[in-house]
């Protein structure tokens, strides 16, 4: 018995750029999420290590707090918030997509399930800033 060779079938590779996805705005609308979430797990992870810090004591949370205030940190925390509101808002978008809300026999449209959403959303973030900022 003699085993036969086959020849290598070329396969072809479509050659494309590191971003290839910057030509479509709806590609562009997914690494933007996608890439949002991990911005948003750096903040979950800071959070826990800011309690772990509290239950530790006055002297590393006093640490903490002083660090805190730095330019780079602010920084941080100014992109982890855009991150966080490109998040939020392309999330509205899909879940009101993905899930359609029917009235009787009738669907309500998305677009206003996605606004009524939003608003709802800005009332709460506007009434938990007041309470805050009011102290």
């Amino acid at each position: 018995m003699t085993l036969r060779v086959l020849p290598r079938r070329r396969v072809y590779r479509r050659r494309m750029t590191l971003t290839w996805w910057v030509k479509n705005p709806r590609y562009v609308n997914y690494i933007l999420r996608e890439a949002s979430s991990a911005f948003l797990t750096v903040f979950a992870v800071l959070y826990i290590v800011q309690f772990a810090l509290l239950a530790a004591g006055a002297g590393p949370y006093g640490r903490y707090l002083a660090f805190i205030k730095s330019p780079a940190w602010v920084a941080l925390n100014v992109i982890i918030l855009i991150f966080a509101l490109i998040h939020t808002v392309s999330w509205m978008f899909l879940a009101t997509a993905a899930t359609p809300v029917r009235i009787g026999a009738h669907e309500a449209p998305s677009w206003a399930l996605t606004i009524s959403g939003l608003v709802i959303w800005l009332a709460i973030s506007v009434g938990v800033g007041y309470v805050i900022l009011r102290g």
